[in-house]
């Protein structure tokens, strides 16, 4: 939206009683510059063009009936969707493909569609700063050091104490899934039903003595048996949310 259309539609929603100078701001766009975790601009757009962020859209805030919070034990978020929303550090731009009706990297052969609302790292930050101010974290004194490394984004769910991995990990997908239902709202995308999948383990016979098995080979290893273990990518992105 174009940074004067912005202020004429706030100034229409305050019955022009709107002011940036009320708020110690010489001008709107000082204002909204203020504002860049959830506002900002386009670049190279005259006249200056403004978008949210995802935490923007994230805090949308609904005016229809409030419904039960969804229980998504036992599931995870579809992979297209966890890697448009969680994969900031490569660069990659992805886009919403409507034919296909999941979201895909964009390339230069490619259509372009809305973009995806892809977490900054500022972002997910954020996110872990916000569950672990709802946390009693009282009982976790000694751990200071190792939470206030996993909040600034250098240590992946696995390092959090056990008690708290489920909470966080729940707390990201209902993130996640009320991130992706408002950029809908906002890009008349329509999303489909099926944003997660089940991820319940296999708890046949086969698969308890398989894991059994497997879990003895890795106590045995050496630390350079380790450096060479291969894990499959879908695995260690669940780990390391």
């Amino acid at each position: 939206m174009q940074l004067g259309v912005l202020k004429n539609r706030i100034l229409q929603s305050s019955s022009n009683g709107f002011d940036e100078g009320d708020f110690g701001f010489p001008s709107f766009r000082a204002l909204v510059e203020s504002l860049d975790d959830i506002v900002t601009f386009v670049p190279a757009t005259h006249p200056p063009v403004v978008e949210l962020t995802p935490l923007g859209i994230s805090q949308l805030v609904s005016d229809g009936p409030v419904e039960a919070t969804p229980d998504y034990s036992g599931q995870r978020l579809r992979q297209d969707l966890w890697n448009a929303l969680m994969d900031y550090s490569s660069g990659v731009r992805y886009v919403w493909d409507s034919q296909a009706r999941q979201a895909v990297a964009q390339t230069d052969d490619r259509p372009a569609g809305p973009q995806m609302p892809t977490l900054s790292e500022q972002d997910l930050r954020l996110w872990r700063e916000s569950f672990l101010a709802s946390i009693d974290l009282s009982e976790f004194e000694a751990e200071t050091d190792t939470l206030t490394s996993w909040t600034a984004g250098r240590q992946p769910t696995a390092h959090l104490p056990r008690r708290l991995r489920h909470q966080w990990n729940a707390s990201l997908k209902h993130r996640a899934a009320d991130l992706l239902r408002s950029w809908a709202a906002t890009t008349a995308v329509r999303l489909p039903d099926n944003l997660f999948v089940e991820t319940m383990p296999d708890r046949s016979d086969e698969a308890r003595d398989l894991r059994a098995f497997v879990h003895a080979c890795i106590d045995a290893m050496s630390a350079d048996d380790l450096r060479g273990l291969l894990i499959p990518a879908r695995v260690a992105q669940a780990v390391r949310a």
